[in-house]
């Protein structure tokens, strides 16, 4: 369809190095080269929440894995391919976990969007990535480095097959 989709949370299509899900204050329309994603009305007062764990790592590795790989070596993500993606369910944390993480958040959102390899390192949000996989009674020092390595590989694995275009 052509007529534009309107909605509370924005990526891209084509993510490189730059993988990130933005918020927006209202919802809006989009119709190329973006995916937006809305709010379901039950979970609209947790909008905050949902932008945190939209960003978190094991949401950033789903997002990472999911579309093909064209030949120039990003990620062509598909409308129907992320529609079938998911997230950490906000429905088991309680409203104290809810808060760490939101707090957390906080604390990261607003910083500038890097390549995903220098946001993995950051001791910000390796924090932030903590108080998630903790708020889900996750291991999260062997959660975080199993998912970053794998982050790495996918993403080193697309420029592997950018070089080997251009050569």
């Amino acid at each position: 369809e052509d007529s534009p989709k309107y909605g509370d949370f924005v990526t891209t299509l084509n993510a490189d190095k730059r993988w990130f899900w933005s918020v927006c204050d209202k919802p809006i329309a989009l119709n190329q080269r973006l995916v937006i994603a809305g709010l379901k009305p039950d979970y609209k007062n947790d909008k905050k929440l949902i932008h945190a764990l939209l960003n978190s790592v094991i949401s950033l590795y789903i997002l990472c894995g999911s579309g093909f790989v064209r030949g120039d070596g990003v990620t062509d993500i598909t409308k129907d391919g992320i529609s079938k993606n998911s997230i950490l369910n906000p429905d088991l944390l309680d409203d104290g976990s809810k808060k760490k993480i939101e707090k957390a958040w906080d604390k990261i959102q607003n910083k500038p969007i890097v390549s995903i390899f220098e946001e993995l390192e950051d001791p910000d949000w390796i924090a932030f990535n903590k108080t998630v996989l903790k708020a889900y009674n996750l291991n999260a020092d062997d959660i975080y480095r199993h998912a970053k390595t794998a982050i790495y590989k996918l993403i080193k694995r697309r420029e592997n097959i950018k070089k080997s275009k251009k050569s």
